[in-house]
């Protein structure tokens, strides 16, 4: 008997799912140039993959089992050795479709998958620069 494919919605996901491309970038304050008060920050690229997007809807954000999270999206991605021990809560980005998102959490959801739960952070400029 075959079993039927579910969709991001579901508790299964597919390889079919991951539909977008998506950069992890890690945010580096550098020194700040001389005459200058605020440190640079800078973006260093470590990962390019496809992942899945699914918004995360009122009640997981307000009436769940977390209220007031900022958690906004939840990108799922194919385990990945590299993000195993990726810091969170400000130090890794995402960039999908021109816009940055902080990652907040990582979830591993089986052998197979990951869900990075993000918070919406901006739009890139066409300079790369966070706006």
């Amino acid at each position: 008997m075959r079993r039927a494919r579910k969709s991001l919605k579901g508790s299964l996901y597919s390889i079919g799912d991951l539909n977008h491309i998506i950069a992890i970038l890690k945010r580096e304050n550098r020194a700040a140039p001389a005459g200058a008060v605020v440190a640079r920050q800078e973006y260093t690229e470590v990962l390019t993959t496809w992942a899945g997007l699914r918004l995360v809807n009122d009640f997981e954000r307000k009436g769940g089992i977390n209220p007031g999270s900022s958690i906004t999206h939840k990108f799922i991605i194919r385990w990945q050795a590299e993000l195993q021990n990726l810091e969170t809560g400000g130090q890794h980005f995402l960039m999908c479709q021109g816009n940055y998102y902080r990652i907040d959490e990582i979830v591993l959801e089986s052998d197979r998958f990951m869900v990075l739960k993000c918070s919406a952070r901006g739009q890139v400029d066409k300079a790369g620069a966070q706006s």
